[in-house]
């Protein structure tokens, strides 16, 4: 994903967003599938381990 793709998808979700932005720290929950296999056979907990990043379903 290029930069110009990121910061366009950022936009995006801004323009949808309402009310003040606001700095807080928030808990995020992460949903993925264990078991499943990135677009190249290698399985996604070991990308993970190996990428040290959860990248989205595009990206794998």
């Amino acid at each position: 994903m290029t930069a110009s793709a990121i910061e366009q998808a950022i936009t995006n979700i801004k323009l949808k967003s309402h009310g003040p932005e606001q700095r807080l720290q928030h808990a995020l929950t992460i949903n993925f599938h264990p078991d499943r296999l990135t677009s190249d056979g290698t399985p996604l907990l070991l990308t993970i381990a190996n990428d040290g990043v959860l990248k989205s379903q595009f990206e794998t």
